[in-house]
């Protein structure tokens, strides 16, 4: 039996109460000198009170469905709101892998270039792979090095292995892939290179002038035996 039905129940009674206690109050008043006066007066007394309570039952039970009701609207509320939420949830997540992938490709591409650009003898190849075999949120990113021998054999080696040069161009590029990806160069169109002592003469001025595609204004600090190695047209500023 349902709320709704016992309140239907306890009101049926309650009415069925209230009859009988006029039927009494007006058997009483018609023969207040009946011997059974008294028992008739109790018996009134005693379904008031049961009235009374039976009332008391009843409101109770009605508060207690409308605060049920109330209760399941706001968990209807509730779950659509995070139905809401899991959809955004997974249309960040899906944006979050196109840009780590995307950031992967830009980093792979510039990598192959800059690497073939600056000649770094044995260096044949450095790359990122995306792994992710649990899911997206298990992402990882793995760097690999290639190295090739006088023969043309090649193989694959440890980060550890690169030069402090090597590394510091290896984190240039990264940076590069993770400012055009992120349209960073459409809000600020500025780079500043600093500390390249690792990095000799000559690779600094290629570096300096592929980033000039990718940015309108660096600024490079350097040394003056590492700038004059760049071309003559950049400005320069000796003195602050």
């Amino acid at each position: 039996m349902t709320r709704t039905d016992r309140v239907d129940e306890l009101e049926a009674q309650r009415d069925e109460l209230v009859e009988m206690v006029e039927d009494l109050k007006s058997t009483v008043e018609t023969d207040e000198d009946d011997k059974e006066f008294l028992v008739a007066q109790k018996q009134v007394t005693q379904l008031e009170l049961k009235r009374d309570r039976l009332a008391r039952k009843s409101d109770a039970l009605v508060e207690n469905i409308e605060n049920l009701e109330s209760q399941l609207d706001e968990q209807g509320k509730l779950e659509a709101r995070r139905e809401e939420i899991n959809a955004d949830l997974e249309e960040l997540r899906t944006c979050i892998e196109r840009i780590e992938r995307e950031a992967i490709e830009a980093f792979n591409m510039h990598m192959e270039t800059v690497v073939d650009l600056l000649d770094y003898g044995n260096l044949a190849r450095i790359w990122l792979e995306y792994r992710n075999p649990d899911g997206r949120r298990d992402a990882t990113f793995e760097l690999h090095v290639t190295h090739q021998t006088g023969d043309g054999t090649t193989y694959e080696d440890s980060v550890t292995h690169l030069s402090e040069s090597e590394r510091e161009v290896t984190g240039l590029v990264l940076a590069l892939a993770g400012y055009l990806v992120h349209d960073v160069h459409e809000e600020i169109p500025f780079i500043l290179l600093d500390s390249l002592g690792a990095i000799d003469s000559e690779r600094i001025a290629q570096l300096v002038e592929y980033l000039e595609e990718y940015a309108t204004y660096i600024v490079v600090a350097l040394l003056p035996e590492d700038a004059d190695a760049l071309n003559e047209e950049y400005q320069r500023i000796t003195a602050i």
